[in-house]
């Protein structure tokens, strides 16, 4: 392996006949490789709805472009794509031929989605190998079945949704961007402000994204979208149905969308309007219990539940694992027997299709302590 641009020096010595030694320093530039992935992207194939979502029974192409920022041809490579989920179907190794210096050539990859639970975060790592050289990236999360929120319940009972202000958001039919409904700010007066947030636990880097339509007197009244308390995005005046989408990282987060008006004028119909709110993969965060001394990590999602989820294990050592579900009064409902899994990452599948809607308690042992879980089932 030689690194691209680095100074080899050299010692040049000559040796005369008369017996004499001269020795000479010589810098020499080293021209190699240097093999970077410089984007990649995801687009729903052949076969799928093309709806900008990622579903069961769908196809994504994932395209990769990889750059020679070096001053030396590569050696011909080989490219792959894996995943710990074993639900993707991803299509074999990409052989590549070798790339000149500046030059960028693309890996094609086609991945089959299987049966997974709404709003699964799933990731996958590229690797490129070429001779002695190699580029890396992880592609995460994409998110399988996303989150919708599309207010079509009729109420506001699908996500742990809270109200604040001066007036609650209501649901209204009035020209929503899909289907038969959307939320609406309250009707309130000057000073005051309509709010609806919702607090999640998002479990990846993603982002939340959202369709708004706003009329108000412009530059006074004002739909703002806040994340922590930090304004993100607002808008104010007369604005179409778009949609709009912002970064959220890993962790505990509130979700705030207001409608505030300020101590003078209304221009009607002095409204804001939301829909189609594509959460992040998450889980809400009244739900997990604190883990005691057990030697792995794990994580329920998607949390509330319906239909099956998923029990994420990051196991720090090889040991025997076993699980059982309780409802709330402790009647065992499930018991899955002590398996060893090795180190590393597992997901494995909780059905809980026959399960009523209610609280239920997931215990999860290994040799060294229990870990639990609160899981909804809606």
């Amino acid at each position: 392996y030689v690194p691209d641009g680095h100074i080899a020096l050299f010692t040049l010595t000559l040796e005369y006949s008369d017996g004499q030694v001269l020795s000479y320093p010589v810098n020499q530039l080293l021209n190699a490789p240097k093999i970077e992935v410089t984007s990649y992207s995801l687009v729903e194939g052949l076969g799928s709805d093309n709806d900008g979502k990622f579903e069961t029974g769908e196809t994504i192409l994932i395209i990769v472009k990889n750059k020679n920022n070096g001053h030396s041809p590569s050696q011909e490579g080989v490219a792959e794509l894996q995943s710990s989920f074993s639900e993707l179907g991803i299509s074999s190794a990409v052989n590549m031929s070798s790339i000149d210096p500046g030059v960028e050539k693309n890996a094609l990859f086609y991945v089959t989605i299987g049966n997974f639970p709404n709003g699964t975060a799933v990731s996958l790592d590229y690797d490129l190998t070429t001779g002695d050289y190699n580029a890396d990236q992880l592609i995460s999360p994409v998110v399988i079945n996303p989150i919708i929120e599309n207010f079509e319940s009729l109420n506001f009972e699908s996500y742990p949704w809270e109200m604040s202000g001066n007036k609650p958001w209501v649901i209204s039919n009035l020209a929503p961007y899909a289907g038969t409904y959307c939320s609406r700010s309250g009707l309130i007066n000057h000073n005051q402000k309509s709010e609806m947030f919702i607090v999640l636990n998002v479990l990846e880097d993603g982002n939340v994204s959202f369709a708004r339509r706003v009329n108000s007197e412009e530059n006074y009244d004002f739909l703002r979208f806040y994340i922590d308390n930090v304004v993100v995005g607002e808008w104010s005046g007369t604005h179409p149905w778009g949609v709009v989408s912002f970064p959220v990282t890993a962790g505990e987060h509130t979700l705030l969308w207001s409608y505030e008006k300020d101590q003078f004028g209304t221009t009607l119909p002095d409204r804001a309007y939301v829909d189609d709110i594509s959460l992040p993969a998450h889980e809400t965060v009244v739900n997990t219990i604190t883990a005691t001394q057990a030697d792995f990590q794990s994580l329920v999602t998607p949390n509330p539940a319906s239909g099956s989820t998923w029990l994420h294990l990051q196991m720090a050592a090889t040991d025997e694992i076993s699980y059982e579900l309780s409802d709330c009064t402790g009647k065992q409902l499930q018991y899955v027997a002590p398996a060893l899994l090795a180190a590393g990452t597992h997901h494995l599948r909780l059905d809980v299709t026959a399960l009523s809607a209610g609280v239920y308690f997931l215990q999860v042992r290994d040799s060294k302590g229990v870990a639990a879980h609160r899981i909804i089932v809606e």
